[in-house]
């Protein structure tokens, strides 16, 4: 049972991925980006409205922190939201959390000067070879190439900004002595603002489908980028703790290709494969990172 909240956590977070591709394709990506952050940033907001005061005097004396972690959430879900457009969802989801340990171990080894590990090599140069044949396998025939290339450019960007993220959000738990609920409540100032500017220099926002059918989905999909999974992540990190809550989340690239194939009923056992291969290796991977060195015992 107390496993429950890390499966939930992948099996939304894989929900959220289809979901947005489908709003997506009826509503512009930046226009679904800056409503539904819209709706987070309110509700954490109200959420850590005991300690506002708190966290934005201390925002005001570390500006330049702050602004890095909203610079890396903006690129990060304006990215995500552009490519999950064009690409299938598996593919997003297989690329995005298979690149993931790979941004953040150059991240470290460029920002926090870590020393180079040569099994994190050897795991990131199989890692990429697995997602190119999953690349090479989900390659449409017919579609615009560019616009292919295009979004797996921003699957990777998005990725690397979710790494930077985690890197300077650690940063501001550490120097700042901030939790993560008033890290959320500051994280999507700058989203929300360069996509309200994007909107507005597009000069277009259409609404599909009637207040109540085009707002709902917005709802909706806020619910399952951002709060929801935040939750079930809070909750597993309290029942097993951080480092067995990270052993699932390589698991939600096939919660993703399962949810497809229910709603689509499309099977491709290439890329069934390569997803099973990467998902063993990103378990592989995320058990060996967190694994905590054997303590000798000295005789006293």
């Amino acid at each position: 049972m107390n496993y429950l909240y890390s499966f939930l956590y992948c099996i939304i977070t894989a929900a959220s991925v289809v979901f947005a591709h489908s709003v997506t394709q009826t509503i512009s990506p930046i226009t679904a980006a800056f409503l539904t952050f819209v709706v987070c940033l309110l509700w954490f907001n109200i959420v850590n409205y005991k300690l506002a005061k708190k966290t934005y005097r201390t925002c005001q004396n570390n500006l330049s922190l702050i602004f890095l972690i909203n610079l890396a959430t903006a690129i990060n879900w304006i990215t995500t939201f552009l490519a999950i457009k064009y690409i299938s969802p598996v593919l997003f989801v297989a690329v995005f959390m298979a690149l993931m340990p790979i941004m953040i171990y150059l991240l470290q080894l460029i920002l926090l000067k870590k020393p180079l590990n040569r099994i994190d090599l050897c795991s990131s140069l199989i890692i990429i070879f697995l997602v190119s044949l999953l690349v090479y396998s989900q390659t449409p025939a017919v579609f615009d190439q560019k616009l292919y290339w295009m979004s797996l450019a921003l699957t990777a960007l998005s990725s690397l900004s979710a790494a930077a993220y985690f890197i300077w959000s650690k940063r501001a738990q550490d120097k700042l002595s901030l939790n993560p609920t008033q890290i959320l409540s500051i994280r999507f100032y700058l989203l929300v603002t360069v996509s309200a500017v994007c909107i507005l220099l597009q000069s277009h926002f259409s609404m599909t489908g009637g207040f109540v059918h085009f707002y709902g989905k917005i709802i909706l999909l806020s619910l399952l980028t951002s709060i929801i999974p935040l939750f079930f992540l809070q909750k597993s990190i309290q029942k097993i703790g951080a480092v067995k809550t990270s052993f699932f989340m390589p698991m939600t690239p096939i919660f993703t290709f399962l949810l497809v194939m229910l709603t689509h009923g499309k099977i491709n056992f290439s890329t069934i494969l390569v997803l099973l291969l990467l998902t063993l290796l990103l378990l592989s991977h995320s058990f060996y990172s967190n694994r905590k060195p054997k303590l000798k015992i000295q005789n006293a």
